[in-house]
């Protein structure tokens, strides 16, 4: 039986991230602007449990985290998603956007194509954090209407 996510209007937003105090930093400038479901993993196993339980309108990902990187954390996540009997719906018929965030140089931090994931841009870490909250609050806005 295939379990939903409550009401679209409530946009969830998942932060993956093993820096405390990026993950922090980051909560608080989300929270100035506006976004109020924003949820942190501190690492691939954390965020593949989290997906396989609720739906994510959007990912934030950095790319370094310990045990995998960003594109075999999606990998794994997918591959964890197919044998999920609980799975929300939502994930059988939508991509959810993802942007990775890293301190790695862009080339070297491209997912794969994934069945559940659709790739839509890179932010660096290395830049002011109110710089880096504008980014990726732009990127959200335009991917789900916050």
């Amino acid at each position: 039986m295939l379990r939903s996510v409550p009401d679209n209007r409530s946009k969830r937003v998942l932060l993956i991230d093993d820096d405390q105090d990026i993950s922090g930093a980051l909560q608080k400038g989300f929270k100035h602007e506006g976004l109020s479901h924003l949820e942190v993993a501190s690492d691939p196993f954390e965020a593949i449990n989290m997906m396989t339980e609720k739906f994510y309108n959007f990912i934030i990902l950095d790319w370094n985290l310990p045990a995998f990187n960003g594109g075999e954390t999606l990998r794994k996540a997918g591959q964890a998603m197919a044998i999920e009997l609980d799975l929300p719906n939502q994930w059988d018929y939508q991509r959810v956007p993802v942007v990775i965030f890293s301190s790695s140089p862009k080339e070297f931090s491209i997912p794969r194509k994934n069945k559940h994931f659709n790739y839509i841009g890179f932010v660096s870490k290395n830049q002011p954090l109110n710089q880096i909250v504008d980014l990726l609050n732009g990127f959200i806005q335009r991917e789900v209407g916050h």
